[in-house]
Protein backbone atom coordinates (compact mmCIF):
# COMPACT_ATOMS: atom_id res chain seq x y z
CA UNK A 1 0.00 0.00 0.00
CA UNK A 2 1.29 3.47 -0.96
CA UNK A 3 -0.15 6.71 0.40
CA UNK A 4 0.84 10.18 -0.82
CA UNK A 5 -0.43 13.49 0.60
CA UNK A 6 0.41 17.00 -0.58
CA UNK A 7 -0.54 20.42 0.76
CA UNK A 8 0.05 22.14 -2.57
CA UNK A 9 -2.49 23.13 -5.18
CA UNK A 10 -0.87 21.02 -7.93
CA UNK A 11 0.51 17.51 -7.69
CA UNK A 12 1.48 14.82 -10.19
CA UNK A 13 1.77 11.45 -8.44
CA UNK A 14 3.10 8.63 -10.60
CA UNK A 15 3.49 4.88 -10.22
CA UNK A 16 6.00 3.11 -12.44
CA UNK A 17 8.94 0.73 -12.74
CA UNK A 18 12.60 1.64 -12.47
CA UNK A 19 15.90 -0.21 -12.65
CA UNK A 20 17.51 1.85 -9.85
CA UNK A 21 16.86 4.69 -7.42
CA UNK A 22 16.28 8.10 -9.04
CA UNK A 23 15.81 6.50 -12.43
CA UNK A 24 12.60 7.51 -14.23
CA UNK A 25 12.73 5.07 -17.14
CA UNK A 26 12.83 1.31 -17.45
CA UNK A 27 12.99 -0.68 -20.66
CA UNK A 28 11.88 -3.95 -19.09
CA UNK A 29 12.48 -7.41 -20.48
CA UNK A 30 9.52 -7.59 -22.81
CA UNK A 31 7.58 -10.19 -20.83
CA UNK A 32 7.40 -9.26 -17.14
CA UNK A 33 4.92 -6.73 -15.79
CA UNK A 34 3.31 -5.20 -12.73
CA UNK A 35 -0.27 -5.00 -11.52
CA UNK A 36 -1.52 -1.75 -9.99
CA UNK A 37 -4.89 -1.86 -8.23
CA UNK A 38 -7.03 0.48 -6.16
CA UNK A 39 -5.68 3.88 -7.22
CA UNK A 40 -7.65 6.61 -5.48
CA UNK A 41 -7.49 10.43 -5.48
CA UNK A 42 -9.19 12.37 -2.68
CA UNK A 43 -9.48 16.04 -1.68
CA UNK A 44 -8.83 15.97 2.06
CA UNK A 45 -6.17 16.12 4.75
CA UNK A 46 -5.81 12.33 5.03
CA UNK A 47 -6.50 9.16 3.04
CA UNK A 48 -9.60 7.08 3.70
CA UNK A 49 -10.26 3.42 3.01
CA UNK A 50 -10.72 2.18 -0.54
CA UNK A 51 -13.87 3.43 -2.33
CA UNK A 52 -14.86 1.15 -5.26
CA UNK A 53 -15.89 3.17 -8.35
CA UNK A 54 -16.36 2.64 -12.08
CA UNK A 55 -16.82 5.63 -14.42
CA UNK A 56 -18.19 8.14 -11.90
CA UNK A 57 -17.19 9.42 -8.47
CA UNK A 58 -19.21 8.26 -5.47
CA UNK A 59 -19.65 9.28 -1.85
CA UNK A 60 -17.97 6.83 0.47
CA UNK A 61 -20.02 5.09 3.12
CA UNK A 62 -18.90 5.23 6.76
CA UNK A 63 -16.65 2.40 7.94
CA UNK A 64 -19.00 1.00 10.56
CA UNK A 65 -18.54 -2.76 11.04
CA UNK A 66 -20.69 -4.76 13.43
CA UNK A 67 -20.94 -8.31 14.74
CA UNK A 68 -24.05 -10.19 15.76
CA UNK A 69 -24.10 -10.96 19.49
CA UNK A 70 -24.99 -14.57 18.66
CA UNK A 71 -21.47 -15.02 17.26
CA UNK A 72 -19.53 -14.46 20.49
CA UNK A 73 -20.16 -15.09 24.22
CA UNK A 74 -22.15 -11.91 24.86
CA UNK A 75 -23.42 -11.40 28.42
CA UNK A 76 -26.54 -9.21 28.62
CA UNK A 77 -26.30 -8.91 32.42
CA UNK A 78 -22.76 -7.49 32.61
CA UNK A 79 -19.94 -6.59 30.24
CA UNK A 80 -16.59 -4.82 29.98
CA UNK A 81 -15.27 -2.95 26.95
CA UNK A 82 -11.80 -1.69 26.04
CA UNK A 83 -10.82 0.51 23.09
CA UNK A 84 -7.70 2.24 21.82
CA UNK A 85 -8.74 5.25 19.74
CA UNK A 86 -7.45 8.26 17.82
CA UNK A 87 -9.89 11.00 16.80
CA UNK A 88 -9.25 13.44 13.98
CA UNK A 89 -11.15 16.53 15.04
CA UNK A 90 -13.10 18.15 17.86
CA UNK A 91 -16.62 16.78 17.90
CA UNK A 92 -19.73 18.92 18.15
CA UNK A 93 -22.04 15.95 18.68
CA UNK A 94 -21.84 12.35 19.91
CA UNK A 95 -19.74 9.84 18.04
CA UNK A 96 -19.66 6.16 18.70
CA UNK A 97 -16.67 4.02 19.56
CA UNK A 98 -18.23 0.71 20.65
CA UNK A 99 -21.97 0.31 21.22
CA UNK A 100 -24.92 -2.00 21.20
CA UNK A 101 -28.11 -1.06 19.37
CA UNK A 102 -29.72 2.30 20.26
CA UNK A 103 -29.59 2.87 24.05
CA UNK A 104 -26.79 0.46 24.98
CA UNK A 105 -23.83 2.76 24.45
CA UNK A 106 -20.73 1.13 25.85
CA UNK A 107 -18.13 3.74 24.83
CA UNK A 108 -18.64 7.03 23.02
CA UNK A 109 -17.42 10.60 22.95
CA UNK A 110 -19.82 13.49 23.42
CA UNK A 111 -19.70 17.13 22.37
CA UNK A 112 -16.63 18.74 23.89
CA UNK A 113 -14.50 15.58 23.57
CA UNK A 114 -15.80 13.95 26.74
CA UNK A 115 -15.58 10.15 27.01
CA UNK A 116 -18.76 8.51 28.27
CA UNK A 117 -20.71 5.35 29.00
CA UNK A 118 -24.51 5.38 28.80
CA UNK A 119 -27.15 2.75 29.57
CA UNK A 120 -30.18 4.61 28.22
CA UNK A 121 -30.86 6.34 31.56
CA UNK A 122 -27.58 7.31 33.22
CA UNK A 123 -24.55 9.00 31.64
CA UNK A 124 -21.13 8.63 33.31
CA UNK A 125 -18.22 10.71 32.01
CA UNK A 126 -14.50 10.10 32.41
CA UNK A 127 -12.62 13.10 33.80
CA UNK A 128 -11.06 15.65 31.42
CA UNK A 129 -11.22 15.70 27.62
CA UNK A 130 -9.41 14.00 24.77
CA UNK A 131 -7.26 15.83 22.20
CA UNK A 132 -7.26 15.60 18.42
CA UNK A 133 -4.75 13.24 16.78
CA UNK A 134 -3.79 11.80 20.16
CA UNK A 135 -4.12 8.09 20.82
CA UNK A 136 -5.96 7.26 24.04
CA UNK A 137 -7.36 4.20 25.83
CA UNK A 138 -10.81 3.70 27.31
CA UNK A 139 -12.25 0.94 29.49
CA UNK A 140 -15.84 0.76 30.70
CA UNK A 141 -18.20 -1.77 32.20
CA UNK A 142 -21.75 -2.25 33.42
CA UNK A 143 -23.25 -4.67 35.90
CA UNK A 144 -25.17 -5.13 39.13
CA UNK A 145 -22.09 -4.95 41.38
CA UNK A 146 -20.21 -1.83 40.25
CA UNK A 147 -22.93 -0.11 38.23
CA UNK A 148 -21.63 1.97 35.33
CA UNK A 149 -17.88 2.60 35.29
CA UNK A 150 -15.47 4.26 32.87
CA UNK A 151 -11.74 5.01 32.87
CA UNK A 152 -9.48 6.78 30.38
CA UNK A 153 -5.71 6.24 30.19
CA UNK A 154 -5.53 4.63 33.62
CA UNK A 155 -6.93 7.66 35.45
CA UNK A 156 -9.64 7.86 38.08
CA UNK A 157 -12.58 5.53 37.46
CA UNK A 158 -15.87 7.44 37.21
CA UNK A 159 -18.97 5.58 38.42
CA UNK A 160 -22.75 5.93 38.30
CA UNK A 161 -25.97 4.07 38.92
CA UNK A 162 -26.93 1.30 36.49
CA UNK A 163 -30.60 1.06 35.51
CA UNK A 164 -30.41 -2.73 35.10
CA UNK A 165 -30.61 -2.86 31.30
CA UNK A 166 -28.01 -2.14 28.66
CA UNK A 167 -30.57 -1.91 25.89
CA UNK A 168 -31.22 -4.12 22.89
CA UNK A 169 -28.19 -6.28 22.16
CA UNK A 170 -28.63 -7.63 18.66
CA UNK A 171 -25.30 -6.35 17.33
CA UNK A 172 -22.10 -4.92 18.72
CA UNK A 173 -21.23 -1.89 16.58
CA UNK A 174 -17.77 -0.43 16.04
CA UNK A 175 -17.26 3.25 15.29
CA UNK A 176 -20.96 4.10 15.52
CA UNK A 177 -23.69 4.88 18.00
CA UNK A 178 -27.23 5.68 16.81
CA UNK A 179 -25.93 6.68 13.32
CA UNK A 180 -23.23 8.97 14.78
CA UNK A 181 -19.90 7.82 13.40
CA UNK A 182 -16.35 7.94 14.72
CA UNK A 183 -14.18 10.49 12.92
CA UNK A 184 -10.87 8.74 13.50
CA UNK A 185 -9.38 5.30 14.06
CA UNK A 186 -10.43 2.47 16.33
CA UNK A 187 -7.09 0.69 16.63
CA UNK A 188 -8.09 -2.07 19.02
CA UNK A 189 -11.13 -3.36 20.88
CA UNK A 190 -11.62 -6.05 23.52
CA UNK A 191 -14.81 -7.40 25.07
CA UNK A 192 -15.13 -9.32 28.34
CA UNK A 193 -18.45 -11.05 29.23
CA UNK A 194 -18.62 -9.75 32.79
CA UNK A 195 -17.83 -6.64 34.81
CA UNK A 196 -14.33 -5.74 35.97
CA UNK A 197 -13.35 -3.99 39.19
CA UNK A 198 -12.21 -0.37 39.22
CA UNK A 199 -8.59 -1.46 39.60
CA UNK A 200 -8.91 -3.83 36.65
CA UNK A 201 -10.40 -1.05 34.47
CA UNK A 202 -7.50 1.21 35.35
CA UNK A 203 -5.03 -1.52 34.42
CA UNK A 204 -6.81 -2.11 31.10
CA UNK A 205 -6.76 1.58 30.16
CA UNK A 206 -3.23 2.33 31.42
Amino acid sequence: EIEYTTGGTTATPKIGLASADNTSSYLGDGTSGAYVWGAQLEAGSFATSYIPTTTASVTRAADAPKIATTLFPNNTAAGTFYARVTQLSVVSANYGIVSYDASGRALYTASGNISRIYDGTTVVSAGGTVSDLTKYKLASCYGAVGGLQICRDGGTVATGAYDGSFGTQTNLNFGEVASSFLNGWLHEHRYFPGEKSAAQLQALAA
